[in-house]
């Protein structure tokens, strides 16, 4: 019985062992922040992505750090809350990972809209140093009254931003819309960075 212990923990070891060198030379990491206005959506969208289930989640009110594999990948999520004491801390987030997923309720008034706009450029202004390139999500596609993307981009002003790649879904963490396109991007996002 000793003996058995001994030997799974034996290749316990061994296993861990193989699983750390290949990681090292084969898995590539992409940091990423989660940001937006509060209630767009940002921590609903986290459990979709990580298991491929919607779980409702109420906003959260601190900063969460997540990782998951997909693929190839080893994803680290930066759930930074949107409410005006965390917005300040956008800008140190931002400088710290690889791309940026800014998300906006698709259903939001006229008035959301030009606050999310707002704090957006403001952040892109504020950086503009640093090109990450910037996913923007349309949330709750699921509902009658969300907006398809082609008014999310002439709302957020997205074709003056001309000097990084700029992708834009519409998705629902509830149906599970458009998870796969946004998987893809950001594994195609750790491609590009492991090119240079």
């Amino acid at each position: 019985m000793r003996a058995n212990r001994r030997q799974k923990s034996i290749c316990d070891r061994i296993s861990f062992f193989y699983t750390q060198i290949h990681d090292y030379f084969f898995l590539k990491t992409l940091k990423v922040a989660f940001i937006g206005p509060a209630g767009s959506g940002k921590s609903s969208f986290v459990s979709p992505l990580f298991s491929n289930k919607y779980l409702s989640e109420m906003g959260s009110s601190e900063i969460r750090c997540q990782k998951t594999r997909l693929q190839n990948l080893k994803l680290i999520v930066y759930d930074i809350p949107g409410t005006g004491d965390f917005e300040a801390k956008w800008d140190h987030y931002y400088k710290k990972v690889d791309a940026i997923v800014f998300f906006i309720d698709s259903t939001a008034s006229e008035e959301e809209c030009k606050r999310a706009k707002d704090s957006l450029q403001g952040l892109l202004y504020r950086n503009m140093w640093l090109k990450k390139n910037l996913l923007i999500l349309g949330t709750k596609n699921d509902l009658n009254e969300a907006m398809p993307c082609r008014e999310l981009i002439l709302r957020l002003n997205l074709l003056e931003i001309v000097d990084r790649e700029v992708a834009c879904y519409s998705v629902s963490a509830k149906t599970l819309t458009n998870i796969d396109l946004v998987e893809e991007w950001l594994i195609d996002q750790a491609e590009e960075l492991s090119k240079n």
